[in-house]
């Protein structure tokens, strides 16, 4: 069974709880939870090193393909944004075989769920 995590307002909200959940889960099944975050590729230097720092060891990780301004322009451009993402996220999962995925961004976990994934989603602060 493959785990994948989201790294902003997930891992970065809980961090001393996915790190035990990424070791158990490695330690039980042998498998190592991956990574699959909206973040765009040319920031992965700095998002291996946070996870570095948060004590997780190097794990697979998928990247989004483009980066958004934040905040964003309008509501039309947010919409836009998040359902590229949202759709993004699901083809990763569906092409790498994801069983659970866990996120905090309800446009991602309702695009998940509709595709037949299964989500648990994170409650956190400053979560979308």
């Amino acid at each position: 069974m493959k785990i994948a995590l989201d790294i902003d307002h997930t891992v970065t909200a809980h961090p001393e709880f996915f790190l035990k959940l990424f070791q158990m889960w490695q330690a039980a099944t042998g498998i190592q939870p991956c990574f699959i975050t909206a973040r765009p590729e040319i920031m992965r230097k700095q998002t291996e090193e946070l996870l570095w720092r948060l004590g997780f060891p190097y794990a697979t990780m998928y990247m989004f393909h483009t980066w958004y301004e934040f905040p964003y322009v309008d509501e039309e451009t947010e919409v836009v944004c998040r359902t590229e993402h949202s759709e993004w996220k699901v083809g990763v999962c569906k092409q790498i075989g994801v069983d659970v995925l866990i996120d905090d961004c309800r446009y991602n976990v309702e695009a998940c769920r509709a595709a037949g994934i299964f989500v648990l989603q994170v409650h956190s602060p400053g979560g979308k």
